[in-house]
Formats: C-alpha cells, sequence, structure tokens
C-alpha cells in the first residue's frame, strides 16, 4: 500500500514539474543594435574673397610711401590669418583718381580706400576742416612728439568727424620734419625779411609765412624747379620727404632744422565705412588689436629712418645745414603762435586741443 502511495506521488510531482516547464515563457534573444551610420560631413563652402580698391598719388615704395607701408602691411597680416579671403587692389600714382577725386570718391561710398591727409581735409570744410587743421600746426620739436600727438588724436577724429559723414580713418602715419629749402642762409626769421617762398599749401601756411616776414607765393609743383633756377622764387616750404625725394635741395641747398618751421605731414587711410563692414566682425577686431598696430610700427620705423638719417644724407650730397640757435627757434614759434592761438586753434574742438597739448611746443589751451 505504501508503495502504491510513493509511487502515485513520484508519478504526480513528475506531471507537475513537466507542466511548469511547458507554461514557462521563452527567454527572447536581444536583437544587436543596429550601428549608427555617421553622418555625411557637409562640404566647406568657399570664401568669397573680398577685394578692396586703393588709390594712392604716391608708389609702391616700401622705403618713403608710409601710406603704400600701412595698406601692403595690413592686407599681408590679413593674409596670414586668413588666407585667400582679402585682397589689396592698389591703384598708385593717381592711376585710379587723383587725390581730391579719391577722397570725394570714399566719402560717397564708391571707392573702398584712399590716401587722405590734413591739407585734404581742408576741402571738406565745416567742421572736418576747422579741426583737421590742427594737424597743420607747426608745433612739434621732434618726431616723437609729431607721431604720438598725432596717433592720439586721429581715433577721435575718425569716430566724431568722418564716421558721421561716410568714411574713417582707422591707420595713420606722420612724416616729420619740416625744413625750409632755400637759396641763400639763414639763422633767424631776420634773414626771411621779404623773400620769396613757394607756398605748397593756403591761407594757413600764407599766413604763417607773411608773419615770419616771407612773401608767400602760390604755383603748381611742376613749376617750382623752373622758378627756383630763374629766381623767381627764393626757396620753398616744404618736407623733409619731399626734398629727399625730389633732391629740392640741388636747387635750394640750405636746409634749416627740422624743428624749423616744423611742417609734419600728418597721413592717413581714408576708407569708406560701407567697404569697412565687409570685414566681418572678429576679422575688425583682429585688424584693431594686432594688424593696424603692427602695419603704424613699420611705417614709423621707415618714416623715423628719413628723418634721422635722410637729413644727413642730402648733408653728404651737397645741401647745407642751416645753423639756428635754440632762441631762434624760440623766437620763431613765439611768432608764429599768435596767429595759430588767435585765428586757427579756437575753430578746434577743445577736447581735441587737450589731447594734442602734451605733445604741443606751446599751450594749446591758453587764451589770446
Amino acid at each position: 500500500m505504501k508503495q502504491k502511495f510513493l509511487f502515485l506521488s513520484l508519478a504526480l510531482l513528475l506531471v507537475a514539474s513537466l507542466a511548469a516547464i511547458g507554461c514557462s515563457t521563452p527567454t527572447t534573444p536581444t536583437t544587436p543594435a543596429t550601428p549608427t551610420t555617421p553622418a555625411t560631413p557637409t562640404p566647406t563652402q568657399p570664401v568669397e574673397k573680398q577685394v578692396f580698391d586703393f588709390s594712392d598719388s604716391g608708389t609702391a615704395d616700401l622705403d618713403n610711401n608710409p601710406n603704400y607701408i600701412n595698406a601692403y602691411i595690413m592686407f599681408q597680416d590679413l593674409e596670414k590669418d586668413y588666407p585667400g579671403q582679402f585682397e589689396l587692389a592698389y591703384h598708385p600714382s593717381s592711376s585710379l583718381y587723383d587725390d581730391r577725386n579719391a577722397q570725394a570718391a570714399v566719402f560717397a561710398g564708391d571707392l573702398d580706400a584712399a590716401r587722405s591727409h590734413c591739407g585734404l581735409m581742408l576741402l571738406q570744410g565745416g567742421a572736418i576742416a576747422d579741426n583737421f587743421a590742427m594737424g597743420l600746426f607747426p608745433i612739434f620739436q621732434t618726431f616723437d612728439d609729431n607721431q604720438d600727438g598725432w596717433l592720439t588724436v586721429l581715433p577721435a577724429f575718425s569716430k566724431d568727424l568722418l564716421e558721421p559723414k561716410g568714411a574713417m580713418a582707422p591707420i595713420g602715419t606722420c612724416t616729420f620734419g619740416g625744413p625750409l629749402c632755400l637759396k641763400f642762409d639763414s639763422s633767424s626769421l631776420a634773414d626771411f625779411a621779404g623773400k620769396r617762398i613757394r607756398n605748397p599749401g593756403g591761407d594757413f601756411e600764407a599766413d604763417l609765412m607773411r608773419a615770419m616776414g616771407m612773401n608767400p607765393v602760390s604755383m603748381a609743383q611742376a613749376e617750382v624747379a623752373t622758378a627756383l633756377q630763374t629766381g623767381i622764387i627764393d626757396g620753398v616750404w616744404t618736407s623733409l620727404r619731399s626734398i629727399i625725394m625730389e633732391k629740392q635741395y640741388q636747387l635750394a641747398p640750405y636746409l634749416t632744422p627740422l624743428n624749423m618751421p616744423g611742417v609734419s605731414g600728418q597721413s592717413f587711410l581714408l576708407w569708406s565705412t560701407k567697404s569697412w563692414a565687409r570685414f566681418p566682425s572678429d576679422v575688425q577686431d583682429k585688424l584693431y588689436a594686432e594688424i593696424i598696430p603692427h602695419a603704424e610700427e613699420v611705417s614709423e620705423a621707415a618714416m623715423r629712418k628719413i628723418a634721422e638719417e635722410g637729413f644727413q644724407g642730402a648733408l653728404a650730397d651737397g645741401a647745407i645745414y642751416s645753423d639756428w640757435s635754440d632762441e631762434a627757434i624760440a623766437e620763431y614759434y613765439d611768432t608764429v603762435k599768435p596767429v595759430i592761438m588767435g585765428k586757427y586753434a579756437p575753430k578746434v574742438d577743445q577736447k581735441y586741443r587737450e589731447m594734442m597739448n602734451p605733445y604741443s611746443a606751446f599751450d594749446l589751451l591758453a587764451t589770446q
């Protein structure tokens, strides 16, 4: 009886086990993950090259033309940092525009950039002419005063005076040294009495020359050589750069010191604001932070070399140095100061005179 019960129990246990096995859900094999297909890279679109036209009355001279130096270095550095994106189309020797028309084209937005200087800015009239006239003041007695003073005030001139008119001056340069180139020796203002001197500018220079006892004579540059040879004029009011490059001392050999009368060239690259906006904002940041300071440094070195070595080179080539004492030079500045302060400086906004005052030979804030 016990054996029958045991056999029956085992049979029931076997049946229950088989039923449990049959009712269990089989495990579904895990499906392998579908490999991710790499994204097809988007082809890089070629960057369209931006070409900028620059009109210059000078030549492609990396030794003597500060405007070309600035433009050349600027675009050379752009090419290093942004290869193939920006190109300078340089038009030298007034081959595209003369200076006057180039400046007008920039203001009109018809030309990207051009050489300009304070004398040309007088053509604009109004506040631009009144304030840029300060760049013509013979107030700098050293190269450093000239360079530092001008580059201090130029950004303010650009922002306040030029940009509202559609132009700007992001990069500037200076040529220092305005000796007179004369057919006679001199050592003080007394030697200028009645002398006929070519006036390269306008009313401002003529007023200064009359204060110095000269008789200013206006004539085209092309007429100067003949006028010197024939005695129509006794000398020229000019710049050291012109004296050296044109060898004017061969016809008028006597040169006054560099700071007598101290005429210097305050020039800059005049840009259309519309054209400047073609540079992306990150490129503009790079230009202001690194590229423009580098270009100005290179052009400054070239102009300093002319001021320091060119004068001596002219003397070695036959020019004759007219020795002026410190007292005689001081007398000159005392003589021209009333003309500048009485007629021209009051037209210059006080904030610009304050910026330039630390570099001036006399107080630009004094009242007459």
